[in-house]
């Protein structure tokens, strides 16, 4: 009961537990957890394992540390099991550090989230729910809750941390009570086939995606402005009683929608009758000429525009469908016949041209008798080095602080590690 603050100092978690140690909190007060520098908020500290972490309730604010988690672990460390089964649950990570899962060079956690309303903000580099700096995505198992996932500067929502070697998995269940729905930045995990129930909007001012025949609102939520559902033929969206969903954005409703009276209530704007409305989802992007297609029709589309440090790659869609240039932000193509739905992809990728660097860049770089001579380097630091047209050539691990890469073609090349980058021409 209560307000409480906990504070840690460096080389600490502000609740710190051990490997092979367990921590459970619950209760209906607030309690607001700041680790030190090299420190989760709720975790491990520096390199260091984190024990097994469950949340039952409460109103929690966790803030990692430069290069903490805010739930999870510090750098260096490896993240116990963490399970929230309820409570309004706030978790950002320092610089390097994912809001719940990894520090500095720390992988995701296995993250079940089955209740509750959950924020997690990654640090730059880091993922919202995931890696940290470098550190692969985990594995995310969400039912019944309302989880907004953001990354930070190359961070994915859910999934891996920069320069990450494993996107990770996200597992969406729910039952007829109970249906998870989730506002990512990003997700690394392009398999859908473990996502059988739920809401899943991915990116800014974008559609979601339904999962499943029947969804469950069974926590409070809002669909913001320039965001947009679309319940299907067939499909149920169930508002539970004592529940509200807030709709500021656009839904379509080509369904059932079970809402006032014995169900749960809708404030906002009102959905869209079947009659007319929208056959095409774009994820990341929009569309520009209207909201339903007949066969063969044509459809304009726009993508969104890229996050700091990254930029648009290509055009991908389920069921697939023919662009007219699917390398263009911007293209068109036929509404093929007899789909009632088709869901169009904007997807992003790191833009090796203009890399977020630090203030201060130690790298240098010159080529001499076809061999790339690099120096400022940081031992354990990842090194990288593309092509003029994006293609990595080299990828390793810095063990000393220059190095010699062989080249085999002439031209202009990239060379980045850690938050550094630096052009070299090999003429």
């Amino acid at each position: 009961m209560g307000d409480n603050t906990l504070t840690a100092g460096t080389n600490c978690a502000g609740i710190q537990t051990l490997h092979g140690t367990s921590l459970t909190i619950n209760g209906s007060g607030r309690l607001t957890v700041k680790g030190g520098i090299d420190g989760a908020g709720i975790g491990g500290s520096s390199f260091s394992a984190s024990g097994s972490i469950t949340i039952d309730g409460g109103v929690i604010t966790a803030i990692g540390g430069e290069n903490g988690a805010g739930i999870g672990c510090d750098k260096y460390g490896l993240v116990g099991s963490i399970t929230i089964n309820g409570g309004v649950i706030t978790a950002t990570g320092g610089n390097n550090g994912a809001g719940i899962g990894g520090g500095y060079k720390g992988a995701g956690a296995n993250l079940s989230i089955n209740s509750g309303v959950v924020t997690a903000t990654g640090g730059d580099f880091a993922a919202g729910i995931g890696g940290g700096y470098t550190g692969d995505g985990g594995h995310l198992y969400i039912s019944g809750c309302v989880v907004t996932a953001n990354g930070g500067v190359f961070g994915a929502g859910v999934g891996g941390g920069y320069e990450s070697n494993a996107a990770g998995t996200l597992t969406m269940t729910g039952t007829a009570i109970s249906s998870p729905i989730l506002f990512a930045s990003s997700v690394g995990d392009k398999n859908e086939g473990n996502r059988t129930n739920g809401l899943l909007f991915i990116g800014e001012k974008t559609d979601g995606i339904f999962y499943g025949s029947s969804v469950s609102v069974s926590e409070n939520v809002t669909i913001h402005k320039g965001f947009s559902l679309f319940v299907p033929t067939g499909k149920v969206l169930t508002i539970l009683t004592g529940r509200t969903l807030t709709n500021n954005g656009t839904v379509y409703n080509c369904g059932t929608i079970n809402r006032g009276g014995v169900f749960g209530a809708w404030v906002g704007n009102e959905p869209v009758s079947c009659e007319g409305s929208k056959n095409v989802d774009v994820i990341n992007g929009r569309v520009t000429n209207g909201i339903r297609f007949a066969a063969s029709e044509t459809v304009n589309i726009t993508a969104n525009k890229p996050p700091q440090g990254f930029l648009f790659t290509n055009w991908t869609a389920v069921p697939s469908v023919a662009f007219a240039s699917a390398d263009s932000p911007s293209t068109t193509f036929k509404m093929p016949t007899g789909v009632e739905l088709v869901t169009v992809t904007a997807n992003f990728g790191i833009d090796v041209y203009n890399p977020v660097i630090s203030a201060h860049n130690p790298l240098k770089a010159w080529v001499r008798n076809g061999l790339l001579h690099v120096t400022g380097l940081t031992v354990s630091e990842p090194l990288s080095v593309y092509s003029a047209i994006g293609i990595m050539v080299y990828h390793n691990i810095v063990t000393a602080t220059e190095t010699d890469i062989p080249l085999k073609a002439q031209g202009l090349y990239f060379v980045r590690s850690g938050v550094s980058s630096v052009k070299v021409l090999f003429e």
